[in-house]
């Protein structure tokens, strides 16, 4: 069973963030797409694309829930959260080229998609940029605990939820638990792969105990 921590800006441990997020997209299509599994010093580079990202949505407003350890973790933004101004958004790409290397280029493609294929219509919502568990604790309710948290405050704030799932794997997790697809797929270039916007309405998720941890396959 896992015991989960609402994690509010200026409190979370960054590295270990960091460090669950890149054991958890290690073999991530949209992540390989933008940092190649044979590029040089790619671990470094990984790191510093979560380790500016993460920071730069904690520095406007932005959450982290974790369970015990971050061994399970979302990284999102509330509603109400302080968009960035055009200085600050030139100062987080410049971030992300320096952080990133060679990654740099593709790491500013995917915000910018991101961002330009956000809805402008959307109501009140919570915005996931990230969730993700660590290999070897999967199927032990870390994701579950993750979920029921964003659950709680997204239906006490009487908002929606939105994400943009990288592979179908995840969306397909999003969809058990009650979001949809909404608009066309996020397509990066250089034939990379694609994105699935998903949403999930106000009051629409439900709620229910952790489930009992599972062993892991031998």
């Amino acid at each position: 069973m896992t015991s989960a921590e609402y994690l509010r800006t200026g409190r979370p441990d960054i590295e270990a963030v960091v460090e669950t997020l890149c054991l958890a997209f290690a073999a991530d299509p949209v992540l390989t797409w933008n940092f190649p599994l044979d590029l040089a010093n790619r671990s470094a580079l990984v790191a510093g694309f979560f380790r500016v990202t993460t920071q730069m949505i904690l520095d406007h407003g932005g959450e982290i829930g974790a369970t015990a350890n971050y061994e399970g973790l979302g990284v999102w933004s509330p509603p109400g959260a302080t968009a960035l101004s055009e200085a600050e958004t030139g100062d987080f790409l410049n971030a992300l080229f320096t952080a990133c290397g060679e990654g740099g280029e593709r790491a500013a493609i995917i915000m910018q998609a991101l961002d330009e294929a956000l809805p402008a219509d959307l109501p009140a919502h919570y915005h996931v940029m990230f969730a993700a568990v660590r290999p070897g604790v999967q199927a032990q309710g870390h994701a579950h605990a993750i979920s029921n948290l964003l659950a709680r405050a997204a239906n006490e704030a009487g908002a929606g939820v939105y994400a943009e799932a990288s592979n179908l794997r995840s969306l397909a997790l999003w969809e058990r638990m009650g979001l949809r697809r909404i608009g066309p797929e996020i397509t990066l270039p250089d034939g990379g792969p694609s994105l699935f916007p998903i949403w999930g309405d106000a009051g629409t998720w439900s709620l229910s105990p952790t489930p009992k941890p599972r062993s892991a396959p031998a």
